[in-house]
């Protein structure tokens, strides 16, 4: 099922529009080269397609994706606490 993909799609279009509008100078490998209001109006069609593939779901996937995104989040956070060394990464010079 795409359910999944478009909650991720989802996630990383998000995340573009907050890091070009709260961290507009932060050095990127690539940068889309369009302003942000045009950038907004690109991601519009599939933001739309993601979000209506999300409402057209089954009540079954929508319950066993939440399942899967909860356990994601349960285990990420484990391992924040109990087993990643944070002084495991360093900063590059």
């Amino acid at each position: 099922e795409n359910f999944l993909y478009s909650l991720q799609l989802l996630m990383e279009l998000a995340a573009l529009i907050k890091l070009r509008y709260s961290q507009p100078d932060l050095p990127r490998p690539f940068k889309i080269p369009l302003s942000n209001g045009p950038l907004i109006g690109v991601m519009m069609l599939p933001a739309g397609l993601c979000i209506l593939q999300l409402v057209t779901s089954e009540l079954k996937t929508v319950l066993l994706s939440g399942v899967i995104v909860g356990l994601g989040g349960l285990l990420g956070l484990l391992n924040d606490r109990f087993i990643r060394d944070p002084h495991q990464y360093s900063e590059v010079p």
